[in-house]
């Protein structure tokens, strides 16, 4: 019987494995920056979708109410933050009906537990599943990746907006979970923050519910006001307003916060995972990227300077509110 002469190679040398080794592991190293870069611009895209989103919620309020929601006050027949009067405009009807306005306490923490998904933004990495828990009381709440301009609250568009709902800023990115030293904070000391949807600005004994702590913050030194640190929404650069939104009180300036590091982090302020531009929504519904002084250098996204941040987030009328009786 002939035999068959053996084959001189029957597999790859280990020369041969490493190369190939090699050569996939180049193969990845290439594709991987390619496939983060198209996650984070469909991320980036989602975000602005979702600001777009908040902004027509808010003019249609206003069409609905006569004016744009207040930052956390009656409106429609119901206490609550701006993101929660926003729900029935964003086909949440079921969240913003399970408060009953006779019994706003357990209903309204309820309410406050719920995610919303279009108050979360893919890109916003410290939001987690959309819920968060709050550092002192125990309790879960649902967070918001979106904070809203405190200076808009109660007002009337277009006839408080004399610089333009196109030049003035409605909504912008905010970290669900923020912590660091807060601007004006006695002593300059680190304190836990973030973003729950449902929290008011001030915790005040006069103050709806949920009446949750925040800590003594002190404005310059005209006022002191216990902060929450939680609130949904962004305090102006130049001048804030008293509770009684009459009376002026000094403000430290501040642009906002890209990708800031832990521990690092401003909630009284907006911030971004972002590190080249944050995502903002104007009172007409456009949304566009600021760009970070530093990061920023796509000449269609305009930087943002503190005194550019300031002059677009004040409408021009800050003064002229409207009445406080609900519509």
């Amino acid at each position: 019987m002939k035999r068959h002469a053996s084959c001189p190679r029957c597999a790859f040398t280990l020369i041969e494995l490493l190369v190939v080794i090699a050569i996939i592991a180049v193969l990845i190293g290439l594709t991987l920056p390619a496939i983060q870069k198209v996650r984070a611009l469909a991320n980036r895209t989602k975000s602005q979708s979702n600001l777009r989103q908040l902004a027509l919620a808010a003019i249609h309020g206003q069409e609905a109410r006569k004016k744009l929601p207040p930052s956390y006050d009656l409106y429609a027949g119901k206490t609550g933050s701006a993101f929660f009067h926003l729900l029935p405009f964003i086909e949440e009807e079921t969240i913003w009906g399970d408060l009953n306005p006779l019994v706003p306490m357990p209903d309204y923490t309820s309410v406050a537990s719920r995610k919303v998904q279009l108050f979360v933004s893919p890109s916003d990495f410290t939001s987690a599943d959309g819920i968060l828990p709050h550092p002192t009381d125990g309790n879960s709440y649902g967070v918001s990746s979106y904070a809203y301009n405190d200076l808009c609250s109660r007002l009337r568009m277009p006839d408080n907006f004399t610089d333009g709902t196109s030049k003035t800023i409605l909504f912008t990115e905010k970290l669900a979970s923020c912590e660091g030293p807060a601007q004006g904070n006695s002593g300059g000391t680190s304190v836990k923050g973030g973003n729950f949807w449902a929290f008011p600005m001030i915790t005040n004994p006069s103050t709806p519910p949920p009446l949750l702590p925040g800590g003594p913050q002190t404005m310059g030194a005209t006022a002191s006001l216990p902060v929450n640190y939680f609130a949904p929404i962004i305090l102006a650069p130049g001048n804030y307003y008293n509770i009684d939104y009459t009376t002026p009180i000094p403000w430290m300036n501040a642009e906002p916060q890209f990708r800031p590091m832990s521990k690092f982090c401003d909630p009284l302020h907006a911030s971004t995972a972002n590190t080249d531009v944050i995502n903002v929504a104007f009172a007409d519904g456009s949304v566009r990227a600021l760009a970070n002084t530093v990061k920023g250098t796509a000449s269609q996204n305009p930087t943002v300077t503190t005194s550019v941040w300031a002059t677009l987030l004040t409408p021009g009328a800050r003064d002229n509110r409207g009445e406080d009786s609900d519509y």
